[in-house]
């Protein structure tokens, strides 16, 4: 009875099975069961395709988020420089900001070095580098 239902399942779907007069039980279930496989190893294939597609599309999206996060960093960068930058309108203004920078740059300077002699592990590195260097 259970054979005679999936024989029909399987005529109404597209597949020929043999005549029941030409072929015994065994050779029809034998001949069944290879088309399930067949059809089975189909499924497994389409299935790791689609696995595959999925998995691209999750790294797509990743990519995606990152780049929005790299984008928005930089918008922010840039308006912290532009908002900082003091741009000179005349000569004038140019070397007063030369002046300033050169009076920044030695201040800090000291500062790095007072940072890092405060430390004595910094300070033996420091020795340490100097003894090589000369």
């Amino acid at each position: 009875m259970l054979l005679l239902l999936l024989l029909k399942i399987f005529e109404h779907s597209g597949v020929r099975v043999m005549a029941e007069g030409d072929y015994d039980a065994q050779t029809r279930i034998q001949s069944l069961l290879e088309y399930i496989h067949e059809r089975e190893v189909e499924l497994d294939e389409h299935a790791e395709q689609k696995r595959v597609k999925l998995h691209q599309c999750v790294q797509l999206r990743h990519l995606e988020n990152e780049a929005r996060q790299v984008n928005m960093w930089i918008r922010n960068s840039e308006s912290m420089i532009t908002a900082g930058l003091m741009c000179p309108g005349s000569l004038h203004e140019a070397e007063q900001l030369r002046k300033e920078h050169d009076q920044f740059q030695p201040a800090i300077e000291v500062r790095l070095i007072i940072f890092l002699t405060s430390s004595p592990a910094l300070r033996a590195v420091l020795d340490v580098f100097f003894l090589l260097m000369s």
